[in-house]
């Protein structure tokens, strides 16, 4: 196997953040929310990708993203799941920099009767253990290569 240069992983998360967010677009997802926790390189590139494919649609709106350097990685997922359901925040689809974030915005939907994927959309990254049990399961995005 071919080892990657930091640049090749790079370009890769920030690929991936984008056509993830490209997905959502062609599937009628709009008003597509950013969450990010533990604020390091990789999160930052998710986030760059996810900001490059709004603008190229002109889609980005003020607020539409959260990043923020919480340890509490569910917490972050659950708090803007819950500020969605209050009305406070009019995103219909959660685009999570990791699989622990959305987990949470899952079990947070679940708890407030916000039906998923009726009401909003969520997906993850990283195909974390867990995210195929979740109700729904969980979309995400996996960076591994195929075996």
């Amino acid at each position: 196997m071919r080892q990657l240069r930091p640049m090749d992983t790079q370009v890769r998360q920030i690929d991936a953040g984008a056509a993830t967010t490209r997905h959502l677009l062609a599937r009628s997802r709009r008003s597509i929310f950013f969450g990010g926790a533990q604020l390091d390189e990789r999160v930052m590139q998710r986030l760059y990708g996810w900001r490059k494919a709004l603008e190229e649609r002109r889609m980005l709106r003020p607020g539409a993203g959260v990043a923020e350097p919480s340890l509490i990685v569910a917490g972050v997922g659950q708090r803007h799941v819950s500020a969605n359901a209050r009305g406070a925040a009019r995103s219909r689809c959660h685009f999570f920099c990791n699989d622990n974030l959305a987990q949470g915005a899952l079990m947070a939907a679940m708890r407030q009767g916000v039906t998923v994927p009726g009401r909003v959309a969520v997906a993850g990254f990283n195909d974390l253990t867990g995210s195929d049990q979740m109700l729904p399961t969980l979309p995400t995005v996996s960076m591994l290569a195929p075996h």
